[in-house]
């Protein structure tokens, strides 16, 4: 872990730049997608999970225009899909943020449900904890 060590009596002038938070810009991103217009998103952190999940957006269609390292501009008119990609899924656990904006844009999603965040939604639970993790989440299956 870098540090700094100061000695003296000097005082501290400068600038620092903080970036943003990955969890929060995770939720901004999903959300993005929930109107047709384009969204110009800054500040972005350079991320893995970030990255993964704009390429997530991009996979159910959506217009995703990266400028640059920390901002991106996203236009969720043109998404064709409401399956989210299991490969997209299985590299980060907020994928699941973009059930959510698809069920609230389109009234329906599709994700492999043994995909959804464990240890809850996993292939050999039982369907009926997969119920109640949605049901807890505001979300009701249809058979």
């Amino acid at each position: 872990m870098e540090q700094y060590v100061i000695k003296g009596g000097n005082p501290l002038v400068g600038e620092v730049e903080i970036a943003g938070a990955k969890n929060a810009a995770l939720a901004i991103l999903a959300a993005a997608i929930m109107t047709d217009e384009t969204i110009l998103i800054e500040n972005l952190p350079d991320v893995r999970d970030i990255n993964v999940l704009l390429e997530a957006i991009a996979g159910i269609g959506a217009q995703v225009d990266r400028i640059d390292k920390s901002t991106v501009k996203i236009n969720g008119s043109t998404i064709n899909d409401i399956s989210v990609d299991y490969e997209y899924i299985k590299k980060i656990r907020a994928s699941y943020y973009l059930l959510g904006a698809l069920l609230g844009k389109y009234k329906k999603a599709e994700v492999p449900a043994w995909s959804l965040p464990s240890p809850v939604c996993h292939p050999k639970k039982p369907r009926h904890l997969l119920e109640s993790f949605l049901q807890y989440r505001f979300l009701f299956l249809q058979p």
